[in-house]
Formats: structure tokens, C-alpha cells, sequence
């Protein structure tokens, strides 16, 4: 039986404010772990990538200051994030893997200071992404907030990365069909870095699991779409809540918020298969 917190713990979302007439000067973002540093850091919201607004004003080193454990995308959607020990990894649409530069600028992502407060070993035959889930679902309540990481050998990983998109942008699902490599791999030992988010945060963030993966070598990654494995140390970390912090930008103020995009995020998640 893995360790349970006794008491339920209520999310908390707290909103940065930023004025629409006035954009947040990069040096007037708070240094150092924020106030909530066992919170979870999200710059922007899901809506607003999944409406088309792929450009934002959050550095990598201003990202590395909010946690050392994370994931996202660039501008322009070039690849996938992968923070993890505080270094921040792209994985690109060619299958390949680099360390970032502190510049590159970012339109969404979520960061932690990871702490696991459980962390255990499941060994089966074929555990796949899908039972995985179920299992963790098994262990904590639906309506936490969750930093995972799982460890070890994969037999197989499917996964994807995005080519950058050129402007005007369309919204990310309609792109994502036509501007995604997909890569199947296998034999391969690495991380898969991600979180789970209640489905009460679905406006917010993406609803479930989302992992990124990154290869023990750093030669490849991406996000996950499916893998199967037969051991994973799998470490949690329960987080009592979230930080958002929406982005300051025109485009970020004339979006499409209202709409209701249930059917592109499992699009996006889970693929056009």
C-alpha cells in the first residue's frame, strides 16, 4: 500500500494579474523560488495555445526559476520541454534532443520544485502508458495535482515532437495534423517527466496525464503518446496547488477563450490514430 496524505487537499488556483495596457517587463518578474515553492508554476493556459497563441515572453532562465522539474513548449511550438534537475531539454521535430540556451522564449509551460513524497517500483509483464494511469488513479484521489517521474527501461515509446509554425498561426490542433513527426522507438532507458491535472483545471491545463520523454543519452524524446515497459520506479510528488501566471500580450488578450476545445486537447494528447 503506497503512502497516503490523511487529509483531501483542495487546489488552489491563484492568477498573477497582469494590465492589458501594459506588458510585465521580463526584470519585474519576482527572482528566486516563488513564495509557493512547493506550488505548481504554469505560465499561460492551455486555451490559449490550443486557440493559435504560440508566442509568449517567458524565458528558460526565468522558468528555471519558478522549479527544476517541468515541461511545455517554445515559440512558435518548436519541439517539445523537458526540464528535469533544473536543466531545460527541446526535443525537436527531427527526433533530436539539445540543452537550450537561458534566451529562448516560451508561450506555455508548468514547473515544480520536485520533491517525491512517494516513490515505488511496479513490475509487470506488459505494463503499458494506459494501465499505468490506471494504477496511479488507483493510489490518489482524482482531484490532486501531481508531479511525476518515472525511471527505467521501455520497451517501446511512442511519441511526438512539433515542427515550428510559421505565422499566421492556426489553432494547435489543426496544425499539430499536418506538422507533427511521430517516433516509435525501442529498447531504450530514460525519463518520462509530466503531471497530472484534475479535470476541474481542463480550462486551464490539459485534463489527465501529460509526459514528455527523454532519453538516459539525451539523443531523443518528446511528448508521449503511448509506451510499454516492465519495470518503472515511479516517484510522486503531491502538490497542494497551482500558481498561473497569463501571459501579457495582444494576442493573448484577443483570443478565443470562450470556446469549448474538449475535442482538440484529446487531439493534441492522444494523437490522429
Amino acid at each position: 500500500m503506497l503512502t497516503r496524505w490523511s487529509s483531501v487537499i483542495v487546489t488552489t488556483v491563484m492568477l498573477l494579474g497582469c494590465n492589458q495596457n501594459q506588458q510585465m517587463e521580463q526584470e519585474q518578474r519576482p527572482s528566486g523560488p516563488h513564495p509557493y515553492s512547493n506550488y505548481m508554476y504554469q505560465y499561460s493556459v492551455i486555451d490559449a495555445l490550443l486557440a493559435g497563441v504560440y508566442d509568449g515572453d517567458l524565458s528558460t532562465a526565468e522558468l528555471q526559476k519558478k522549479g527544476d522539474f517541468g515541461i511545455g513548449t517554445f515559440n512558435r511550438v518548436d519541439g517539445e520541454l523537458i526540464m528535469d534537475g533544473g536543466r531545460i531539454y527541446q526535443a525537436r521535430s527531427d527526433g533530436t534532443i539539445q540543452e537550450v540556451s537561458e534566451a529562448q522564449q516560451l508561450p506555455f509551460a508548468q514547473a515544480v520544485y520536485f520533491q517525491a513524497d512517494t516513490s515505488f517500483f511496479i513490475s509487470t509483464e506488459d505494463l503499458e502508458y494506459s494501465g499505468l494511469q490506471e494504477h496511479l488513479l488507483s493510489e490518489f484521489s482524482e482531484n490532486q495535482v501531481l508531479a511525476a517521474r518515472l525511471t527505467g527501461h521501455f520497451k517501446t515509446v511512442y511519441y511526438r515532437a512539433p515542427q515550428a509554425a510559421e505565422k499566421p498561426y492556426i489553432p494547435l490542433a489543426e496544425y499539430l495534423e499536418k506538422h507533427q513527426a511521430e517516433f516509435n522507438i525501442e529498447n531504450t532507458t530514460g525519463k518520462a517527466i509530466g503531471f497530472y491535472l484534475p479535470r476541474y483545471l481542463d480550462r486551464v491545463n490539459v485534463p489527465g496525464f501529460h509526459f514528455h520523454y527523454l532519453s538516459d543519452d539525451k539523443q531523443t524524446g518528446g511528448h508521449i503518446l503511448g509506451f510499454t515497459s516492465e519495470s518503472l520506479q515511479v516517484e510522486i510528488d503531491q502538490i497542494p496547488g497551482i500558481i498561473v501566471e497569463p501571459m501579457a500580450s495582444e494576442a493573448f488578450h484577443k483570443a478565443d477563450l470562450q470556446k469549448n476545445r474538449e475535442e482538440e486537447v484529446k487531439q493534441v494528447e492522444q494523437g490522429y490514430n
